[in-house]
């Protein structure tokens, strides 16, 4: 009986070794095939980054332009109302914009829009959402309009088409 368990052991120890490095060798190619397309990025333009003023934005991720609605809150002490600028990253890391409007104010520090994106390339691709105001804006004493852009965060999305 003793010989028996001699050799069943290292058996039983072996086929465990087996598949367990299966199962890790498993889970490493599964998380090569869900990584992002590294963006070229080397001045740090579309570096995600959100201001204190901006008090809930979309979780990261969020996805942008099926239509769907996307809220942000805001205490307006940077400037009066919010606009939006779509861009999203190709294949080879390269980013592009899409489009931008602006935010509808809802009242309260709410503001929110419906996005719909029609014929992209942008479609199920990672994507950037800029959220900028405009401060001491107006017209100067010449009569020329005034004001400085504000940049006020910068959060990733994930695109979709609308068909």
């Amino acid at each position: 009986m003793k010989r028996q368990y001699k050799f069943i052991l290292p058996v039983i120890s072996l086929a465990l070794t087996v598949i367990l490095s299966h199962c890790s060798d498993k889970k490493s190619s599964e998380n090569k095939s869900t990584n992002e397309t590294a963006i070229n990025d080397p001045e740090g333009v579309y570096a995600l980054r959100s201001d204190a003023s901006i008090k809930k934005h979309p979780d990261a991720g969020a996805v942008v332009g099926n239509g769907g609605l996307i809220e942000f809150e805001y205490d307006g002490s940077k400037g009066s109302g919010l606009d939006y600028q779509l861009y999203y990253a190709d294949d080879n890391g390269s980013v592009h914009p899409i489009g931008g409007s602006n935010l509808e104010d809802k009242g309260d520090g709410k503001f929110s829009r419906e996005i719909t994106i029609f014929n992209s390339s942008a479609h199920l691709r990672p994507g950037f959402i800029e959220i900028t105001t405009v401060n001491n804006s107006g017209l100067d004493d010449q009569g020329k309009i005034k004001g400085n852009n504000v940049s006020l965060g910068m959060y990733p999305i994930r695109l979709e088409v609308s068909e």
